[in-house]
């Protein structure tokens, strides 16, 4: 019987470029993908790979991406002050995927793709992998207080990542043997004081989903196989920060294709 491979990816703003080098070392060892989980900034770069974009395209926009082409300042907290719904606004963002994103629908794609989000009424999952694509990536990428929450099938979702921050319910779910998937949202201890709204906002983010993930994946290792790979850096870069996307994309891609090499072959697919 063959194995059913799923590829999970995780949330992680700015180190989600980690999630590049991953895939580039995946595609160069030929392994093929069943279907993909993607949540929040793994849900956009799932979107991608599912659409069949080139590690090499999917790169290069990650090496000329800055803050600025996905973050607007949101001008109702100027007059609506703590009655905002969120810090900034989420129109750059739609805009990049409408100019970079060669589909708009999650059934023109190539690969099967689920968007985890959160219904933030009940604080459940909601899994979507059905109609309009963009909807969809907004919704997860919706970080509370970064990003306003998002209507999308009847319900007002944000960020996946703050349900289900490595989607691996789902893809066991869905009958999924091996699981690949990579772990690099941790938050390493300070040295000091944190300071700044931003900095603070991303750190309390980033350790909620660090110890979530811990429990799924003790939860979930007897279910299925897990690879799940846990590169020594990029640790302590701002959720928000994108001017490290090149350096992580050459880190990650060196240290999955040496991991993938040891542990698909002891897998021996």
């Amino acid at each position: 019987m063959s194995e059913k491979i799923a590829l999970v990816l995780s949330g992680g703003g700015s180190k989600g470029a980690i999630e590049v080098g991953f895939y580039q070392a995946l595609v160069e060892r030929g392994i093929k993908i069943d279907f993909i989980v993607g949540s929040s900034i793994g849900a956009v770069n799932g979107a991608f790979i599912a659409s069949g974009v080139s590690p090499e395209a999917v790169a290069a926009l990650w090496r000329n991406l800055n803050i600025h082409d996905l973050y607007g300042f949101n001008w109702e907290n100027l007059w609506k002050f703590f009655r905002s719904n969120s810090l900034y606004d989420h129109r750059r963002f739609r805009r990049f995927l409408e100019r970079h994103l060669p589909v708009r629908n999650f059934e023109e794609l190539k690969i099967p793709l689920i968007v985890p989000c959160t219904n933030f009424q009940t604080g459940d999952p909601i899994y979507i992998r059905q109609g309009d694509l963009l909807d969809a990536l907004m919704a997860s990428v919706a970080m509370p207080g970064i990003f306003p929450p998002q209507m999308c099938h009847g319900y007002q979702l944000v960020d996946g990542a703050v349900a289900e921050n490595m989607p691996l319910e789902m893809a066991v779910s869905e009958g999924a043997t091996l699981i690949l998937a990579m772990q690099y949202n941790c938050c390493k201890g300070s040295n000091g004081p944190v300071q700044g709204l931003l900095k603070i906002l991303s750190r309390a983010f980033s350790i909620a989903l660090d110890r979530k993930t811990l429990c799924d994946v003790r939860h979930y290792q007897s279910k299925a196989k897990l690879i799940i790979l846990e590169p020594p850096f990029g640790l302590n870069i701002d959720l928000l920060d994108f001017r490290y996307s090149g350096q992580l994309i050459e880190k990650s891609y060196q240290f999955a294709k040496d991991i993938l090499s040891k542990e698909m072959d002891r897998e021996r697919l």
